[in-house]
C-alpha cells in the first residue's frame, strides 16, 4: 500500500529585518528576481532526492497579511508528478 501525503503546511520564519520596508524589499526581491535565481538551488535539491518540487513562486493571488511586525507571504508549492 502506498503512503498517503497528509495535506499539512509547514512555515518558515525569517527574521532579522530592522523595517517594514525591508521586508517588503526582501519579499518583492523573492517574489521577482529570487524566484529565478532561487530555481538553481531548488533544482538541485530536488535532483538529490531531498525535496519533491523545483520551485516555489509567490502565490501573487493571496494579499501578503502584517500581523504587527509580521508578514505573511505566501508560496505556490505543488508536488511533483509522480513518476510514471
Amino acid at each position: 500500500m502506498a503512503d498517503k501525503v497528509k495535506d499539512e503546511e509547514f512555515s518558515l520564519t525569517l527574521t532579522g529585518f530592522k523595517s517594514k520596508a525591508q521586508v517588503k524589499a526582501f519579499i518583492e526581491w523573492y517574489e521577482g528576481q529570487g524566484e529565478q535565481e532561487a530555481t538553481v538551488w531548488f533544482e538541485c535539491r530536488k535532483d538529490e532526492g531531498e525535496i519533491d518540487v523545483d520551485f516555489m513562486p509567490v502565490d501573487v493571488h493571496t494579499k501578503y497579511k502584517w500581523d504587527g511586525n509580521t508578514l505573511t507571504a505566501r508560496l505556490k508549492i505543488e508536488a511533483a508528478a509522480a513518476a510514471e
